[in-house]
């Protein structure tokens, strides 16, 4: 995987990870209270009901210095106004496939959800006349294939191309026929490969092997960042300081059986955007017996990375799929539509009443 001409990083695709015996890890050592001894007043997940908005998807291909970037747009139909952008970015080898059921659930609250099929997409391999099977011969060197600076690209793109994506799809509208997408309200969302991506997208500093310097290529237009199974100071282009400067609001989901066959990341190094970021507005959902490819629950592309890797979540996958459900869309309402009851909810970690087996912390 390569940051322009930089070293290789330790990614992993969630819907291409081949088997391999994932090791368990110790939880975290923050101790937290059984559910079953927690105040009736506690409140119930966050909205993990469908929304009131019916949602639609549209399918199509914008083009980035002369490259195709296929993207998937899941939106509300019937918004009474303006409603938040997030961008989505896929697993390595993965496509704008991934986590149907989590960004249909935000389609569903009022949220408009644009996914990428990046370039070290299988599928897009496939189509450009590459042999998939090349992920189960040589998975370092199909990693080395990864661009992350060509990932953030892609994203800045979709930014740019709002207007061009608006006037494509008539239905982005809101009910009296104004633009849908409100361009001060932006956040950004990755699993594993996507998680580098992500953060990128917001000023984390990375280490290139041209020049031991850092180097931020972050966007300004976004405003938050959700960071599925990222990275951690494993990888050789991070350093104990590459999050000194995230200053935007940050989400940090992992889980203790959160390895793969590709990569050195481990459960605790999965914790360091969280752990080495400055205070403010910064949390982090950990939840014991989650793999890699499980917080997707049980949509399509996430049973099928979690049988090609032969996974074996020891929480039920159900609740790990409810806490991701309710922790992001409380994460998106409290720092893109501004709400006062989200926030509340995140600092109080309220989504630890779903299960012991769900830990939160927030600084």
């Amino acid at each position: 995987m390569r940051i322009r001409r930089c070293c290789v990083v330790t990614l992993v695709s969630l819907a291409s990870l081949l088997p391999a015996t994932l090791a368990s890890a110790q939880p975290p050592a923050n101790d937290q209270p059984d559910v079953s001894t927690r105040d009736d007043a506690t409140p119930p997940a966050y909205k993990l009901a469908k929304g009131g908005l019916a949602t639609s998807v549209a399918d199509l291909t914008l083009t980035r210095d002369g490259v195709e970037v296929p993207i998937r747009v899941r939106f509300p139909t019937n918004a009474p106004g303006p409603v938040p952008l997030v961008l989505f970015s896929h697993g390595m080898g993965g496509s704008f496939d991934s986590f149907s059921n989590l960004t249909e659930h935000w389609a569903s609250h009022g949220y408009v959800v644009i996914l990428p099929t990046h370039a070290d997409s299988i599928k897009r391999q496939r189509e450009q006349g590459r042999d998939p099977r090349d992920f189960a011969r040589d998975p370092e060197a199909y990693r080395a294939r990864v661009d992350l600076v060509g990932r953030v690209d892609d994203l800045k793109a979709i930014l740019d191309s709002l207007a061009t994506i608006e006037e494509k799809i008539p239905a982005l509208r809101t009910l009296d026929a104004k633009p849908l997408i409100d361009r001060e309200s932006i956040g950004v969302a990755g699993h594993s490969a996507g998680a580098f991506t992500a953060q990128l997208c917001v000023d984390v500093k990375v280490r290139t092997r041209s020049a031991l310097r850092g180097e931020r290529i972050g966007d300004p237009r976004i405003d938050a960042a959700i960071i599925i199974s990222g990275q951690g100071t494993t990888s050789r282009n991070l350093m104990e300081d590459s999050w000194k400067g995230v200053t935007r609001p940050m989400l940090v989901i992992a889980g203790s059986k959160d390895v793969s066959g590709v990569g050195n990341e481990t459960p605790e190094s999965r914790r360091h955007p969280y752990e080495l970021s400055p205070s403010g507005d910064k949390y982090l959902l950990f939840i014991e017996g989650a793999t890699h490819s499980s917080y997707q629950g049980k949509d399509g592309e996430g049973r099928r990375a979690m049988l090609v890797a032969s996974e074996k979540p020891t929480t039920d996958i159900a609740i790990i799929a409810d806490a991701v459900a309710a922790q992001t869309l409380a994460f998106l309402d409290a720092y893109l539509k501004g709400d006062a009851a989200a926030k509340d909810y995140l600092a109080r970690d309220h989504v630890r009443a779903i299960d012991k087996a769900i830990h939160a912390e927030h600084k």
